[in-house]
């Protein structure tokens, strides 16, 4: 999930390129067995309590912009299983993908 939908396009065509079956969203939905969430972390202001719990237990991949603490601080928050700065490198994004899949 993203909040800039071109750029979510873009990163799900280049895992495609990369083997990963990869869509692309600014909405939420459901995962199935063995999918990962990556997720921009400028979306979090958009969720009630209840999406973020959700969001909470998916265990994301959180992507973002912001460098400082706080940022860090509110995806740790969020239980992510990663946390990447834009730019992202998609090799940088398919190892952690690999890795949150690696945790089951």
């Amino acid at each position: 999930m993203d909040d800039d939908v071109r750029l979510a396009e873009i990163t799900a065509r280049g895992l495609r390129r990369l083997g990963f079956e990869a869509d692309s969203s600014s909405e939420p939905r459901p995962l199935g067995s063995g999918e990962v969430l990556i997720f921009d972390l400028s979306l979090l202001d958009g969720l009630d309590a209840a999406a973020h719990d959700e969001l909470r237990a998916k265990r994301p991949i959180v992507v973002t912009g912001a460098t400082d603490a706080a940022s860090r601080a509110l995806a740790d928050s969020l239980d992510a299983s990663d946390y990447l700065v834009k730019p992202i490198e998609l090799a940088e994004l398919a190892a952690a993908i690999n890795r949150r899949m690696a945790e089951g």
